[in-house]
């Protein structure tokens, strides 16, 4: 039973409280689940600003906890150095590539490009 629980959240729905894997909580329903995991995959690009002035721009699934570990001086070497930083910007993608991909692009503007991209004229 253990190995039909690991199949897969869809057996959820099916097994329900037989199921006695770990992993799966019958007290969930598969709806929410899903939902779950559509939010939490929601990739976005970001730029914050740091206590310098200096823009970092940086990718995330979950934005609030990126800039706590910015804040906390866990997020990363540049914003532990010049922390705390403030969100000025973010974007939403499709997937992980493409934010690697914005992430790239917006790195390579000027500074005046990315404070025209984060005005919402760019």
């Amino acid at each position: 039973m253990g190995r039909s629980c690991a199949l897969g959240l869809w057996l959820l729905g099916t097994l329900g409280s037989r199921c006695d894997s770990p992993w799966v909580r019958p007290s969930r329903t598969v709806d929410s689940i899903v939902s779950e995991r559509s939010e939490s995959n929601q990739w976005l690009v970001y730029i914050v600003r740091c206590s310098n002035g200096s823009l970092y721009t940086g990718v995330t699934r979950d934005i609030n906890r990126r800039l706590q570990e910015h804040n906390s001086k866990h997020g990363g070497h540049y914003t532990s150095s010049f922390g705390p930083v403030t969100l000025l910007w973010k974007e939403d993608q499709v997937d992980h590539s493409s934010s690697l991909k914005r992430e790239a692009q917006i790195k390579r503007l000027t500074r005046p490009q990315k404070l025209t991209l984060i005005a919402g004229d760019l």
